[in-house]
């Protein structure tokens, strides 16, 4: 009960972490790590039916938010690398 406890509680601040990660520089890649933690214990916190279970969602939502955000970000810093690079060999 209180191992499962534990769990969820992680398993919230790492969803809570990977949407507040990918607003720093280069912190997506960190992100999606903490949204793939925060799935897998809340997953395993929901496997067992106790009481947690609502923090355990609140886990999974958050993890799996954080996950898009940092794959729109990590996409949007890709095409804008992409376009300064393109607009260097223009001018040059």
């Amino acid at each position: 009960m209180q191992n499962s406890k534990n769990f969820a509680i992680a398993a919230l601040i790492c969803g809570i972490l990977s949407i507040v990660l990918p607003w720093i520089p280069y912190g997506y890649i960190f992100a999606i790590v903490a949204g793939i933690v925060a799935i897998v214990l809340s997953v395993k916190v929901r496997k067992l039916n106790d009481a947690n279970k609502g923090m355990a969602t609140g886990g999974l939502v958050t993890g799996i938010i954080g996950i898009a955000l940092a794959g729109v970000i990590m996409v949007c810093a890709i095409c804008t690398a992409c376009a300064l690079v393109q607009t260097a060999n223009l001018l040059s």
